[in-house]
Protein backbone atom coordinates (compact mmCIF):
# COMPACT_ATOMS: atom_id res chain seq x y z
CA UNK A 1 0.00 0.00 0.00
CA UNK A 2 2.57 2.73 1.08
CA UNK A 3 5.19 1.12 -2.04
CA UNK A 4 2.46 1.91 -4.68
CA UNK A 5 1.39 5.32 -2.91
CA UNK A 6 5.47 6.06 -3.34
CA UNK A 7 5.70 4.93 -6.84
CA UNK A 8 2.62 7.54 -7.52
CA UNK A 9 4.20 10.02 -5.75
CA UNK A 10 7.58 9.53 -7.98
CA UNK A 11 5.49 8.89 -11.10
CA UNK A 12 3.33 12.23 -10.78
CA UNK A 13 6.65 14.01 -9.65
CA UNK A 14 8.53 12.71 -12.80
CA UNK A 15 5.83 13.46 -14.73
CA UNK A 16 5.61 17.18 -13.95
CA UNK A 17 9.49 16.91 -14.71
CA UNK A 18 9.28 15.48 -18.03
CA UNK A 19 6.07 18.97 -18.49
CA UNK A 20 8.39 21.17 -17.38
CA UNK A 21 11.24 19.99 -19.89
CA UNK A 22 8.71 19.27 -22.55
CA UNK A 23 7.73 23.61 -22.05
CA UNK A 24 11.22 24.35 -22.06
CA UNK A 25 11.72 22.15 -25.57
CA UNK A 26 8.52 24.37 -26.30
CA UNK A 27 10.26 27.63 -25.99
CA UNK A 28 13.10 26.62 -28.86
CA UNK A 29 9.85 25.97 -31.43
CA UNK A 30 8.47 29.64 -30.06
CA UNK A 31 11.82 30.58 -31.17
CA UNK A 32 11.52 28.88 -34.48
CA UNK A 33 8.10 30.15 -35.76
CA UNK A 34 9.47 33.65 -37.54
CA UNK A 35 11.16 30.42 -40.06
CA UNK A 36 8.74 29.29 -42.65
CA UNK A 37 10.54 25.90 -43.04
CA UNK A 38 8.29 23.33 -42.58
CA UNK A 39 11.37 20.69 -42.90
CA UNK A 40 13.00 22.20 -39.80
CA UNK A 41 9.87 22.49 -37.66
CA UNK A 42 8.99 18.75 -38.47
CA UNK A 43 12.60 17.74 -37.36
CA UNK A 44 11.87 19.64 -34.14
CA UNK A 45 9.18 18.07 -33.44
CA UNK A 46 10.44 14.54 -34.38
CA UNK A 47 13.26 15.35 -31.95
CA UNK A 48 11.04 16.36 -29.23
CA UNK A 49 9.15 13.34 -29.62
CA UNK A 50 12.14 11.26 -29.58
CA UNK A 51 13.38 12.86 -26.35
CA UNK A 52 10.48 13.32 -24.88
CA UNK A 53 9.77 9.51 -25.15
CA UNK A 54 13.39 8.56 -24.25
CA UNK A 55 13.30 10.63 -21.18
CA UNK A 56 9.61 8.62 -20.06
CA UNK A 57 11.16 5.78 -20.54
CA UNK A 58 14.33 6.65 -18.37
CA UNK A 59 13.36 9.01 -15.57
CA UNK A 60 16.80 8.66 -13.91
CA UNK A 61 18.14 10.18 -16.76
CA UNK A 62 15.73 12.66 -16.22
CA UNK A 63 16.22 13.06 -12.95
CA UNK A 64 19.93 13.35 -13.74
CA UNK A 65 19.01 16.23 -15.98
CA UNK A 66 17.23 18.35 -13.83
CA UNK A 67 19.95 17.54 -10.64
CA UNK A 68 22.94 18.45 -11.98
CA UNK A 69 24.62 19.28 -9.07
CA UNK A 70 23.86 15.28 -7.48
CA UNK A 71 24.42 13.87 -10.73
CA UNK A 72 28.51 15.34 -10.60
CA UNK A 73 28.65 14.41 -6.72
CA UNK A 74 27.07 10.53 -8.07
CA UNK A 75 29.75 10.67 -10.81
CA UNK A 76 32.45 11.54 -8.70
CA UNK A 77 31.59 8.65 -6.04
CA UNK A 78 30.82 6.15 -8.79
CA UNK A 79 34.64 7.36 -10.44
CA UNK A 80 36.38 7.36 -6.54
CA UNK A 81 34.66 3.63 -6.13
CA UNK A 82 35.95 1.92 -9.61
CA UNK A 83 39.39 3.97 -9.10
CA UNK A 84 39.30 1.78 -5.47
CA UNK A 85 38.15 -1.36 -7.36
CA UNK A 86 41.04 -0.93 -10.07
CA UNK A 87 43.89 -0.60 -7.11
CA UNK A 88 42.17 -3.44 -4.96
CA UNK A 89 42.63 -5.52 -8.24
CA UNK A 90 46.46 -4.19 -8.83
CA UNK A 91 47.50 -4.78 -5.09
CA UNK A 92 46.15 -8.50 -5.52
CA UNK A 93 47.56 -8.83 -8.77
CA UNK A 94 51.09 -7.55 -7.44
CA UNK A 95 50.60 -9.65 -4.05
CA UNK A 96 50.59 -12.69 -6.45
CA UNK A 97 53.55 -12.23 -8.94
CA UNK A 98 55.28 -11.46 -5.45
CA UNK A 99 54.27 -14.96 -4.20
CA UNK A 100 55.38 -16.50 -7.35
CA UNK A 101 58.56 -14.79 -7.85
CA UNK A 102 59.21 -15.99 -4.13
CA UNK A 103 57.67 -19.88 -4.51
CA UNK A 104 60.87 -20.90 -5.61
CA UNK A 105 62.86 -20.06 -2.23
CA UNK A 106 60.10 -20.49 0.03
CA UNK A 107 59.90 -24.06 -1.31
CA UNK A 108 63.90 -24.87 -1.11
CA UNK A 109 63.63 -23.02 2.10
CA UNK A 110 61.16 -26.05 3.44
CA UNK A 111 63.35 -28.61 1.66
CA UNK A 112 66.47 -27.42 3.49
CA UNK A 113 64.57 -27.16 6.98
CA UNK A 114 63.19 -30.86 6.41
CA UNK A 115 66.40 -32.13 5.47
CA UNK A 116 68.04 -30.69 8.57
CA UNK A 117 64.96 -31.62 11.02
CA UNK A 118 65.77 -35.40 9.66
CA UNK A 119 69.62 -35.56 10.21
CA UNK A 120 68.48 -34.28 13.52
CA UNK A 121 66.49 -36.80 14.79
CA UNK A 122 68.95 -39.33 13.51
CA UNK A 123 71.48 -37.65 15.27
CA UNK A 124 69.20 -37.49 18.76
CA UNK A 125 68.52 -41.47 18.23
CA UNK A 126 72.38 -41.82 18.07
CA UNK A 127 73.38 -40.83 20.72
CA UNK A 128 73.13 -43.32 23.50
CA UNK A 129 69.90 -42.87 26.30
CA UNK A 130 70.21 -40.35 29.08
CA UNK A 131 71.31 -41.48 32.52
CA UNK A 132 67.84 -40.87 34.88
CA UNK A 133 68.66 -39.00 37.96
CA UNK A 134 69.29 -40.70 40.94
CA UNK A 135 66.23 -41.53 43.20
CA UNK A 136 65.37 -39.56 46.28
CA UNK A 137 65.34 -41.86 49.28
CA UNK A 138 63.53 -41.29 52.87
CA UNK A 139 67.27 -40.49 54.35
CA UNK A 140 68.26 -37.79 51.72
CA UNK A 141 64.59 -36.49 52.43
CA UNK A 142 65.32 -36.05 56.29
CA UNK A 143 68.61 -34.76 55.97
CA UNK A 144 67.86 -31.79 54.21
CA UNK A 145 64.60 -31.39 56.33
CA UNK A 146 67.54 -31.47 59.18
CA UNK A 147 69.65 -28.51 56.88
CA UNK A 148 66.75 -26.52 56.58
CA UNK A 149 66.00 -26.60 60.24
CA UNK A 150 69.79 -25.68 60.63
CA UNK A 151 69.77 -22.72 58.85
CA UNK A 152 66.21 -21.56 59.81
CA UNK A 153 68.00 -21.21 63.57
CA UNK A 154 70.96 -20.04 62.35
CA UNK A 155 68.56 -17.08 61.30
CA UNK A 156 66.19 -16.32 63.76
CA UNK A 157 70.18 -16.36 66.05
CA UNK A 158 71.31 -13.59 63.37
CA UNK A 159 68.09 -11.80 63.67
CA UNK A 160 68.58 -11.10 67.34
CA UNK A 161 71.94 -10.19 67.71
CA UNK A 162 70.91 -7.75 64.63
CA UNK A 163 68.08 -6.11 66.98
CA UNK A 164 70.29 -5.91 69.65
CA UNK A 165 73.00 -4.15 67.68
CA UNK A 166 70.34 -1.48 66.84
CA UNK A 167 68.96 -1.02 70.06
CA UNK A 168 72.46 -0.29 71.58
CA UNK A 169 73.66 1.76 68.86
CA UNK A 170 73.35 5.38 68.97
CA UNK A 171 71.20 7.25 66.62
CA UNK A 172 73.49 9.64 64.55
CA UNK A 173 73.11 13.41 64.85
Amino acid sequence: MAGSAIGMAMASDTGWWLDRFTESAGGIFQSVEGITDAVIISLLERLQDAVYGWLAAHPLVLWMVIHPVWSLVGALLALWLILGLFQAIAHYIQQGWLFLLRAPYLLIRWLVGLVFISLQTRSLRALPPAQSAPEIGPDRLVEILNRLEDIRQEETELMQEMRSLLAHEPTPK
